[in-house]
């Protein structure tokens, strides 16, 4: 390991290291940096994971539900819930936090969302909203728990046209739907 080519090569994650959110050319910066720190003796190979994410609403605010699928490799696990009242993008992160929830080691994930408020987020907007405490950021307690579910993970988000034929995310809004609907129920 002693070129940022050889670790590139790979799926690499400092243990130490918090949330690491970025896009490959920032992979490339962040692995030089940690070059002439000399602090790579940590680094591990990790999981490739793939995350599918949906959120469906029935008023805005109003009842939601969220779904998301999570694959390995050929495993593949769903996970669903919802809110009586609640936001898109409140649903869209909540969707996130609880698949990173049930990962106990290490991953290498590339999401697929349909939201470009997450998918901005993770790649450009939190390490300012970091540095500036989440001032005027909204959804603050859901970004907050995101970066203690995500430590140790590299996510890299990545737009997808919603409602276009994408079959995960046709997937993930049919259980979405189910989730807002059973919400509808419990209210009336």
């Amino acid at each position: 390991m002693n070129t940022a080519a050889s670790i590139a090569n790979k799926s690499f994650l400092l243990k130490a290291i918090g949330v690491l959110c970025v896009t490959s050319w920032r992979l490339w910066i962040w692995c030089l940096k940690f070059l002439k720190k000399r602090m790579l003796w940590e680094w591990i190979e990790c999981k490739k994971l793939k995350f599918f994410a949906m959120v469906l609403h029935l008023g805005n605010p109003g009842p939601g539900g969220y779904a998301a699928i999570l694959r390995y490799k050929d495993k593949e696990k769903i996970i669903s819930g919802g809110e009586h009242f609640t936001t898109n993008n409140r649903m869209e992160l909540r969707a996130l936090n609880e698949a990173l929830k049930i990962l106990k080691r290490p991953c290498h994930i590339t999401l697929y969302s349909d939201s470009q408020y997450v998918c901005q987020a993770i790649n450009v907007w939190l390490a300012n909203w970091q540095k500036k405490n989440f001032s005027k950021v909204k959804n603050v307690d859901l970004w907050k728990e995101f970066l203690k579910v995500s430590k140790g993970h590299l996510i890299v988000a990545v737009w997808i046209k919603g409602h276009n034929g994408h079959a995960e995310n046709e997937r993930c809004d049919n259980l979405a739907k189910l989730e807002a609907q059973k919400r509808v129920k419990t209210t009336t």
